[in-house]
């Protein structure tokens, strides 16, 4: 992120402690990794004239736990949104079907014969809790009790 946008992260990566010295390398990191990717992913890149693949979409049950993270991304239509983007980007050799359904830990799944890729329900859920727990503020610190010799001294003032 800090080597995406320096700016507009670097209040970001102080509060996150990351040493001056990270993140004055970080924009040569970002780029060389961007262009690596671009590399990978150019044979890829559906091209003007390219035929769009088709992406299906399907939401499981959240089986109770995951109800409520099923009901947001049902809401928000995120698996539409990732099947839109990916088809008008990339060039795919067949169509397949993006999948979100309660799988019983975190994680994503790809069925190679029925070509489904399958996002767990748990995993952002686990994503969640993980961001959660790094940014709990510490908690505040408690002033250390009066031994009571001080206390009994401070009375008979």
């Amino acid at each position: 992120m800090v080597g995406s946008d320096p700016d507009k992260f670097k209040s970001l990566a102080d509060q996150m402690k990351m040493p001056e010295s990270c993140q004055l390398t970080c924009k040569r990191d970002f780029t060389k990794t961007q262009q690596g990717w671009e590399a990978v992913l150019k044979p890829w890149m559906r091209e003007p004239g390219d035929a769009e693949t088709r992406i299906d979409v399907v939401y499981g049950d959240g089986k109770g736990m995951y109800d409520g993270v099923a009901n947001m991304f049902r809401s928000i239509r995120f698996l539409e949104t990732v099947a839109a983007n990916s088809a008008a980007r990339y060039k795919w050799p067949h169509p397949f079907t993006l999948k979100m359904e309660s799988c019983g830990h975190p994680g994503t799944d790809y069925e190679d014969e029925a070509r489904v890729v399958t996002i767990c329900y748990e995993t952002p859920f686990d994503f969640a809790e993980l961001y959660r727990a790094y940014v709990q503020p510490p908690p505040v610190a408690r002033a250390a009790p009066i031994p009571k010799a001080s206390a009994q001294k401070r009375k008979a003032k």
